[in-house]
């Protein structure tokens, strides 16, 4: 809890590199392998802007780093849409409340990976509520965690008495935070025991996620008195949204509990079951701890940044450790500290590509860790794994043969289970049924057999060469025939023949009707959906415009608003059997247009448009005949959507890298 004053500034500066001390620059891995240019001038390389990642990204990539079974959906905020995908470039900005809250899941993250299992009997918790300051000048603040205690100015010390079992060493923690939150102003925290002075430890984390603050003691058994006092309740200054110096007012902290823990062994406690997964050494004195922060930080900032890190990269991070242990912290919570700063770093959150070797045609080969990246979050959404990373590391992966060559890679993660993120990251988004509450089973199964099976691209709409369990014969149509895909494109117990329309228009034919002007008057409830819309096109603005798409949806009239077969209105009304398309040709219900669909250029054209604007986060319209080699491509290979993704990530162009300022 803060009190009022100027808001929390949290810049992107401070909270990734620039606040750690990390280097920013990307480490060359090497010109001497570059690949050449392969002839790209022409078709264009698409020009990709830096990058963050998708809250989904951020997601399975902090899965892949520890190992957890994370769902960040209620955590991180939703990334902005862009013609139904959340991966382009124009719509990952850096919102403050995106950067705020991977700052506070990252530090929970990174604490439950130092975390020790301590013994029962090794802990010991006096709640500050029950023992209230001397005085009244301390605030008490409810939550859904306990009652914390605001200390404000010279308020007098929380003073409590702690039973110490035996003689040994102890660690005293209390959770805290700064009024003022995170980064703009600390608390200064001074501990005395039996009147004597331990220290002073500062407190800069928030109520949602409160530093622990620890001070090591060495007890003998019996009671002992603890003060905790607030040093720093002077007037403090901060910069306003203006950037002008502004007074904050007093530096307050809030005061959760007072933990003993110990007397502790050699190890204090067992390590939890992440700690034991990620950090294979428990030192004690301090070179060692040093050691094993850099065996810890060496192994972990590779996969984060999913490249090659330098020494001093890694340094860099042992040195957050250091310094955490020289202002009192243990070496796990000096730790848990790098590890807070690893996935805040820029080349965790970003997708950083330099590319290598010389400049060809305006473009420069990515680099093999690049690559991978690049490819493993296109199939699978996700960070390469170690087989991935392992045949980057060797220069492999940019060779056309062998096992580690790039041909051999898209078949493995297109064989691999962890394709069918596929579905989830682009199918759906471009169907427009992207709503996890509404997911049907059946869709996720036609989508995967569509997207990772043998069935020709034209299959979206027409079912062909799909199995009868996944694609009903009998219900002709493909994906626009799907109970889930129908039901989104209706207006409660009523058709959309506008909202089916526009999908096939915006979807399949990559030709998006515009924005309707302010002043068109909506549709007027009813159950015959054709008869409401015709007393809407009445209206010759409108009709100049719904004839560029309604006919789309007139033609799966014969599919009702739950998705079921009908022959007439709820009026009685018959639907119609066939329908005329824009272009003038007459079609018989859902069959007719599927079959024409297929029949369209249009469609693999707009297909292969919404899987390249999907692999490389931007349009292609701007990379010339990209979008016809592509199309010739997969249909070579063999015209599935399959084929079409080893198209997209075997081109030249895929391996490239715009270089800015240098005209292709």
């Amino acid at each position: 809890m803060r009190r009022a004053g100027p808001t929390r500034r949290t810049t992107l500066s401070l909270v990734l590199l620039g606040a750690c001390g990390l280097p920013s620059d990307v480490p060359d891995e090497g010109d001497d392998t570059a690949p050449p240019a392969d002839e790209v001038a022409e078709p264009l390389v698409p020009g990709v802007p830096l990058r963050r990642l998708t809250r989904a990204e951020i997601e399975r990539s902090l899965e892949a780093l520890y190992g957890l079974d994370l769902d960040l959906r209620t955590r991180l905020p939703d990334d902005d849409l862009v013609e139904g995908l959340d991966n382009q470039a124009s719509g990952l900005t850096v919102p403050e409340l995106l950067l705020e809250q991977l700052d506070r899941l990252a530090l929970e993250l990174a604490r439950e990976a130092t975390a020790r299992v301590a013994r029962p009997t090794d802990v010991q918790r006096v709640e500050v509520e029950d023992v209230p300051p001397a005085t009244g000048v301390a605030v008490e603040l409810p939550s859904a965690e306990g009652t914390w205690w605001l200390l404000w100015g010279r308020a007098a010390p929380v003073e409590l008495t702690v039973q110490a079992p035996a003689d040994g060493t102890y660690a005293l923690r209390v959770p805290a935070f700064s009024t003022w939150g995170p980064g703009v102003a600390q608390a200064d925290l001074e501990l005395r025991v039996d009147g004597v002075t331990q220290g002073v430890r500062t407190a800069r984390g928030s109520q949602e996620a409160p530093d622990h603050v620890t001070w090591p003691l060495a007890l003998t058994a019996g009671s002992h008195a603890v003060s905790l006092r607030l040093r720093n309740g002077s007037l403090s200054s901060g910069v306003a949204e203006d950037g002008s110096s502004v007074e904050l007012g007093e530096v307050g902290v809030g005061l959760d509990a007072v933990e003993l823990r110990g007397p502790l062994a050699a190890d204090e406690g067992a390590p939890g079951a992440l700690r034991a997964r990620l950090v294979p050494c428990d030192p004690e004195e301090p070179r060692a701890q040093v050691a094993c922060a850099e065996q810890v930080l060496a192994d972990l900032a590779p996969r984060a940044w999913r490249r090659p890190v330098t020494s001093p990269e890694v340094q860099a991070l042992v040195r957050l450790v250091e310094a955490a242990m020289d202002g009192g912290a243990t070496w796990d919570d000096g730790l848990a500290t790098a590890l807070h700063a690893l996935v805040l770093s820029p080349h965790f959150l970003f997708r950083v590509e330099r590319g290598e070797g010389p400049v060809d045609a305006g473009t420069r080969a990515l680099t093999p860790h690049e690559l991978a990246t690049r490819l493993s979050y296109l199939l699978w959404a996700e960070p390469p794994d170690a087989a991935l990373r392992a045949c980057a590391d060797a220069g492999a992966l940019v060779l056309p043969e062998g096992d580690c060559g790039l041909a051999a890679q898209v078949d493995r993660l297109l064989a691999d289970a962890r394709a069918t993120a596929l579905v989830e990251r682009f199918g759906r988004p471009w169907l427009d049924v992207a709503d996890p509450a509404r997911a049907q089973p059946a869709t996720d199964a036609f989508l995967e057999a569509l997207l990772l099976g043998d069935a020709p691209l034209e299959a979206v709409v027409t079912g062909e060469g799909m199995d009868a369990a996944v694609a009903d014969p009998s219900r002709p149509g493909g994906a626009l025939a799907l109970p889930e895909v129908l039901r989104a494109t209706s207006e409660g117990d009523r058709t959309s023949v506008v909202a089916r329309g526009v999908l096939v228009a915006a979807r399949l034919l990559c030709d998006p009707p515009d924005p309707p002007p302010r002043e068109v008057p909506m549709l007027e409830p009813g159950d015959n959906a054709l008869a409401a819309l015709d007393a809407h096109r009445a209206n010759p603005a409108c009709a100049s415009c719904h004839q560029g798409f309604d006919p789309y949806g007139e033609a799966l009239e014969a599919y009702g608003p739950d998705g079921q077969v009908r022959t007439a209105y709820a009026d009685g009304a018959p639907v119609p059997a066939r329908a005329t398309l824009p272009d003038g040709s007459e079609v018989a219900g859902a069959e007719g247009l599927a079959d024409w669909l297929a029949a369209n250029p249009a469609l693999r054209a707009c297909v292969t448009s919404q899987v390249g604007r999907y692999a490389w986060g931007v349009p292609l319209g701007e990379a010339g005949g990209l979008l016809h080699a592509l199309q010739v491509e997969g249909r070579d290979r063999g015209g599935s959507m399959a084929d079409l993704l080893r198209a997209v990530a075997l081109h030249p162009a895929f391996r490239r890298l715009r270089v800015a300022g240098e005209a292709p």
